[in-house]
């Protein structure tokens, strides 16, 4: 059969069946498919996001800066929970190194817990591996020619400030840096996926927090949660809360000033006016840090006005211009690259830009927007709690980019599983 590898992206394994915050349902399609491509000359690359650290408990990350995630013994635990509820992929993976197989696993923007030894040598343990058969890289993996990269390093909301260097030191101790989109999911929307599991399998993200809002499928308090993060990221609270006296009165409509989009300064006015009391109880509850946050002049912009027939969604949401695009344009400039694979964005792509772009999409159900029917309901109805709870709107492709090493130049295909 010769030498040849498979690249994956963007599992996003989580705690296990069962878990409100799992995602990962194939399993048993997955370790039958390393079942069959197991043999001395195959490399599996799983391009990002493998599994999904954001999702696994523990989750706090209270009395730590805003710039922090966990230490690496929260890390490693949150690994075990995936490795005890996913023993059928893990041990797929297990006999795929057993047969000879080589793992390379690059790091996404859900999973950069894989940057710290503990969690790769835990891994290793618990799949069979040597140092030398699997690989975890923080940055970019070259195969025959072919440049393969997460691509979160093009979304600034989901890429540390230094892409290769994201540990932290604070208190004597090492800590991951915290992302905006993790700290998103984190501070916001995993409360509402608890509720609501369809929630992230509809991107944008910011599209489906607009209409959990807007169609009361959350408190009204969830909107004064959602200014409160997007206007804390970036603000050095040390100090400022100093500035802001108790008695500081706060209005309930400086949320509607906060958003710079019109659609969402209209939906933030409706919230407002239809539970004025609740608003207000609530900005009367929070402490001296929120209140001089949400005292801050700044705005902030998530552009919900979403095309659905768009050939292209970023993963959070709140950007939307084609970064994959010039990304990949951008590597393919560089010398001996002749085609390039992302992941990320959950998007199937085969072929673009002349037959060398490539991203196999994700492994986790979405909703189909450019099926007749949902693009009818839509329409129709917009977007409704029906239609996102509707098992039958959704479905799973499970693809997989192949390339096959060629002197001259390498051959790469798009297949689906």
């Amino acid at each position: 059969m010769g030498e040849q590898a498979y690249v994956l992206s963007d599992l996003h394994i989580g705690a296990g069946h069962g878990d409100p915050l799992e995602d990962f349902t194939s399993d048993d399609q997955l370790a039958d498919f390393l079942d069959e491509i197991a043999g001395p000359e195959t490399t599996l690359v799983i391009n990002g996001d493998f599994v999904d650290f954001a999702r696994i408990e523990p989750l706090s990350v209270r009395g730590l800066p805003s710039d922090l995630l966990w230490d690496d013994a929260a890390s490693v635990a949150k690994l075990e929970t995936a490795l005890n509820g996913h023993t059928t992929t893990f041990g797929a993976i297990s006999r795929f190194l057993d047969r000879g197989g080589r793992l390379r696993t690059t790091v996404g923007n859900h999973d950069l817990d894989f940057a710290w030894p503990r969690v790769q040598e835990r891994f290793r343990q618990a799949v069979g591996g040597v140092a030398d058969q699997v690989t975890f890289t923080t940055g970019a993996t070259n195969y025959a020619g072919i440049h393969i990269e997460h691509g979160h390093q093009f979304t600034p909301e989901n890429c540390p400030e230094d892409p290769d260097d994201f540990f932290h030191e604070w208190n004597n101790q090492r800590y991951l840096e915290r992302v905006w989109g993790t700290d998103f999911l984190l501070s916001f929307f995993n409360d509402l996926h608890h509720e609501h599991p369809y929630a992230d399998k509809l991107k944008p993200t910011a599209l489906v927090a607009y209409h959990a809002i807007k169609n009361g499928w959350v408190p009204a308090g969830a909107l004064l949660k959602l200014v409160l993060f997007l206007k804390r990221r970036g603000i050095a609270l040390r100090g400022l809360a100093s500035a802001v006296l108790d008695d500081a009165n706060i209005s309930p409509m400086s949320l509607v000033g906060a958003f710079e989009e019109e659609s969402w300064r209209l939906l933030a006015s409706q919230v407002v006016r239809s539970n004025p009391k609740e608003i207000a109880r609530l900005i009367a509850a929070l402490d001296r840090d929120d209140r001089a946050v949400l005292r801050q002049p700044k705005t902030v912009a998530l552009e919900t006005d979403v095309d659905f027939e768009s050939e292209r969604a970023e993963t959070l949401g709140v950007f939307r211009d084609s970064r994959e695009v010039r990304g990949a344009r951008d590597r393919l400039s560089r010398p001996g690259v002749t085609s390039v694979v992302f992941g990320h964005t959950h998007e199937v792509i085969d072929g673009n830009l002349d037959g060398t772009h490539f991203n196999p999409g994700c492994w986790i159900p979405h909703l189909n927007l450019r099926d007749e029917d949902v693009r009818a309901k839509v329409q129709r109805d917009g977007v409704t709690r029906e239609l996102l709870s509707d098992a039958s709107m959704y479905r799973i492709r499970s693809c997989a980019v192949v390339i096959r090493p060629d002197r001259q130049r390498s051959r790469v295909e798009l297949i689906e599983i």
